[in-house]
Order: C-alpha cells, then sequence, then structure tokens
C-alpha cells in the first residue's frame, strides 16, 4: 500500500475515535467548498467500509468504527495502515537490496578476478583497447559521489559510494561492498560516533515525512563494519544525555503529527534492545492522553502499561512535546531496564 494513502486512512479513522458517529451529511458540509476532496474522502471511507474498520447504517446514513477498528486505533503503530504499508516498503526494500548487493558482488568479483587480469595482459598491445579500459575506468570514477578516508582502531578505510544507476548505489569500505543505497531517496551519508566508542560509524539518511536512518557500526574487535538491523525502525534517534549509552526516538504517527511515538533503546551486541515505549495522541480533545510503556524481552508484543498522563497538563502545545519526550527518558530511562 502507498504510504501516503496509508497515512490517509489513519487519519480518517481518527476522526471516530472515542465512538463518534458521523453522519454523510456533515461531511458534505465540511467539504462543500472543494467537492474533489470530499469525493477522494469517500473513497476511502469506502475502502475503510470494505475492510471492515467502519460500517454504515443505511436507515440513518451515518457512520462509525467498528470492533475491528476500534482494536486498530487502540494500537496504531503497530496496527494501523501507516506501519503495516513501512513494514511492506521496508520488506520489499530488504529483498531489493539482498538482491542487488548479490548481483553487485558478483560481478565485482568477476571483473577482479576474470576481465581485469585479461585486459592488462592484452592492453599493452592494443592501443584502441588500451583507450576503451580508460574510458571505462573514468566511467567508473564519475559514478563515485563519495570518496573519503577515515581511521578506525589505527587502521585506514577507504570509504565509497558508487552509484549504479538511478536508484541503487553501493556503499564499499576498503573494496568490500557493506551495503546497497537506494540513491533517488538519499539525504545524506555521515560519519559520526553514534555509539559514543570514539570510533567512526557510517550513518545514511533517507529523505521522508519520517527520517529514517540506516546504521553501520564499527566493530573494533574485527576490524570491520556491522549494519544495526532495525536502527530503520527507530526515527531520528540521539543518545540520552543522562546516559549516551540509551537513545530515543520519535516518529510521526497521523493526525497532522498531533500523534506520535517515541522508544527508547540501548545496543547490545551490535543489536537494538527496545526497553519503553510512549504513544501521545491529542488529535481528538475527548481521547487527549500519553501513554507509556514497558516492554519485556525485547519483545513489542510483551509491553506492559505503566503510567497515563493527561496531555494538556505535560504538553500545552505542540512544539512542548520535544521538551516533554527528551525530560521523560533522560529523568525515567533505568525504569525501563
Amino acid at each position: 500500500m502507498d504510504i501516503e494513502k496509508a497515512k490517509i486512512l489513519d487519519d480518517i479513522l481518527q476522526r471516530f475515535s472515542g465512538n463518534v458517529t458521523i453522519s454523510w451529511e456533515s461531511l458534505r458540509e465540511e467539504f462543500k467548498a472543494d467537492m474533489n476532496k470530499y469525493y477522494v474522502l469517500e473513497n476511502n471511507i469506502n475502502f475503510l467500509v470494505g475492510d471492515g474498520m467502519l460500517k454504515r447504517d443505511t436507515t440513518s446514513h451515518t457512520l462509525c468504527m467498528t470492533d475491528k477498528g476500534f482494536a486498530t486505533m487502540t494500537d496504531p503503530k503497530n496496527l494501523g495502515y501507516l506501519i503495516k504499508a513501512k513494514k511492506e516498503r521496508n520488506e520489499s526494500r530488504v529483498k531489493y537490496i539482498a538482491f542487488s548487493v548479490t548481483i553487485a558482488t558478483f560481478l565485482i568479483l568477476l571483473y577482479n578476478n576474470f576481465i581485469s587480469p585479461k585486459l592488462n595482459q592484452v592492453k599493452a598491445s592494443s592501443p584502441a583497447l588500451t583507450n576503451t579500459t580508460e574510458k571505462t575506468n573514468s566511467t567508473i570514477e564519475q559514478n563515485i559521489i563519495i570518496d573519503t578516508t577515515i581511521t578506525n582502531n589505527n587502521k585506514s578505510f577507504s570509504i565509497q559510494v558508487q552509484k549504479i544507476n538511478t536508484d541503487i548505489a553501493l556503499l564499499i569500505a576498503n573494496s568490500k561492498v557493506l551495503d546497497s543505497i537506494y540513491y533517488n531517496g538519499l539525504s545524506s551519508i555521515d560519519f559520526v560516533d553514534f555509539d559514543n566508542d570514539k570510533n567512526i560509524d557510517i550513518l545514511i539518511s533517507y529523505m521522508g515525512n519520517n527520517p529514517t536512518k540506516e546504521l553501520h557500526l564499527f566493530d573494533p574487535k574485527n576490524n570491520d563494519f556491522k549494519f544495526l538491523n532495525g536502527f530503520i525502525e527507530f526515527c531520528d534517534s540521539k543518545p540520552l544525555k543522562s546516559n549516551s549509552k540509551y537513545y530515543y526516538s520519535y516518529q510521526r504517527a497521523g493526525c497532522a503529527d498531533q500523534n506520535w511515538v517515541s522508544d527508547v533503546f540501548t545496543i547490545e551486541d551490535f543489536s537494538i534492545i527496545h526497553l519503553g515505549h510512549i504513544y501521545g495522541m491529542s488529535c481528538e480533545d475527548s481521547s487527549k492522553i500519553i501513554e507509556i510503556y514497558k516492554i519485556s524481552d525485547n519483545n513489542e508484543e510483551k509491553k506492559k502499561l505503566i503510567e497515563k498522563l493527561p496531555y494538556d497538563k505535560n504538553i500545552t502545545t505542540n512544539n512542548d512535546k520535544w521538551n516533554f519526550i527528551e525530560k521523560y527518558w533522560n529523568a525515567n530511562y533505568e525504569k525501563f531496564k
């Protein structure tokens, strides 16, 4: 499912939070100035009715949420259309990346082990072939969009990003392919000490409504970089000021960023340990609340609600949420160990 459509569907469901019943007449009145928007809304409502999220009363010409819809809205981070669409996209990306890395690695090995040695043997006796080889090398050089050197653990690493086509580029360290990157959606590649171990890591950022990132952490024992699985699910992550071995994230969750989620986690043995979760809801006056969950065994299905806070008392304006999130995790992360 398209990400934008998923966001629209979640936003429509938010209209029905709190067991609200809405009439078709009120919807038409709301969008009478722009009937094109109304027809888009109507088509998406019909989709939700067909998917069992909403039910239509043909006698009173009203709409309300079904039990399935209520269940979805109690945990939109895991059950909503947006998260499902993102998971589908990420699964497709993983499959595509794995396929691309396999093909790229095969081509590099083929060139280095078979083609390049033969070219070197005959190019001295063939000026035309020498010119062709020089042109090929020039094309490869033009497709290298990043070429830098970093030093970790007293060892130098030549880092390159080589563009394969308009969609894909390869991340390479000392001639080893580390990852296949979606070049078309690439925002930046930064070299930072993310986990505060005094070694440089590779942080890949992609454009989007929620800024998604991928992380390659340096492994000093093996003098190599390791891809941190699951990191892309924790948007805009940063270390806590009170303990830099713990991190917190922020992600929009619909209703024009009035609903949001934040998670706290740590990293052990190059794996994410998910510890806690905050779900902030301020879209509807009747259901403004901040729910805080503790996660056991690194399994989100084992989360337990430990605290409910009134939204307006803790966050008076939409921008105040940043301070609330930062202060809460810095002061309370130890409760989630």
